[in-house]
């Protein structure tokens, strides 16, 4: 079981605050701590860094989970694969998670995304015809010890990706709906790199559709970006 502690404003959304829920990024900083530790069972004394990690898949649950975030349950088996790398399953409350890993060059930095260091995304371009975005995305304090965190990564995409979305149905954040993350894929390619410098950003909509459920209207789309070295692939949803 695991708690999480929440600051006294969660979000809001002009003069209203939103509801706490167990997060993505919850997740994501989740499955990084179970895979550290299953990384260290099956590896023995070899450090775990983020560049062990290959692939992280989170698949959101039929219903957000509001209630009893102080007693969040985690279950998971791990698997070895043919090629040597490992395979951790796990559920964490009603959201799956997968995470392919393996044991990290010998000698290569260790980088392990823990450094607590506020982002900054500025520079913001959006192209409404294009389906594209861009941006800058600055560290506020420089670390050469640690790397940008999975959770950093994907918390830059999913603003980014969002101010499209709401640019693309002309919907301002204020009378927005929550955007629900249906699925995401992380895959690292050659590591993250270092905390210590800006970092460009480019995003784009796939399979952007406009969907009529009910008396309602909802675009689902595939925000899609390689960010840090890390192909991220979001597939979110929202009411309009």
């Amino acid at each position: 079981m695991l708690e999480t502690k929440l600051p006294s404003l969660w979000s809001a959304k002009g003069d209203s605050k939103q509801k706490p829920h167990l997060s993505s990024i919850d997740v994501i900083e989740l499955a990084t701590e179970c895979t550290r530790r299953v990384f260290h069972q099956v590896f023995g004394g070899r450090e775990f860094s983020l560049e062990s990690i290959r692939k992280l898949l989170v698949g959101a649950g039929s219903e957000p989970v509001e209630e009893a975030l102080d007693a969040i349950s985690i279950t998971g088996v791990a698997s070895r694969l043919p090629d040597g790398a490992y395979h951790l399953r796990a559920q964490i409350s009603s959201m799956s998670v997968d995470v392919t890993f393996s044991a990290r060059e010998e000698g290569r930095p260790r980088m392990t995304g823990e450094n607590r260091n506020p982002i900054s995304i500025e520079n913001v371009t959006l192209n409404r015809n294009a389906l594209t975005a861009s941006a800058i995305v600055l560290p506020f304090q420089e670390s050469h010890d640690d790397s940008w965190s999975l959770s950093d990564c994907f918390a830059s995409v999913a603003q980014v990706g969002q101010a499209l979305l709401y640019n693309l149905d002309g919907i301002v954040r204020e009378a927005s709906n929550t955007l629900w993350m249906r699925k995401i894929s992380m895959t690292l390619f050659s590591g993250i790199p270092e905390c210590n410098m800006p970092q460009p950003l480019y995003v784009r909509l796939d399979n952007s559709k406009k969907l009529k459920l009910g008396n309602d209207y909802w675009r689902s789309a595939d925000v899609f970006c390689i960010f840090c070295n890390t192909n991220i692939v979001c597939r979110v949803a929202h009411k309009l």
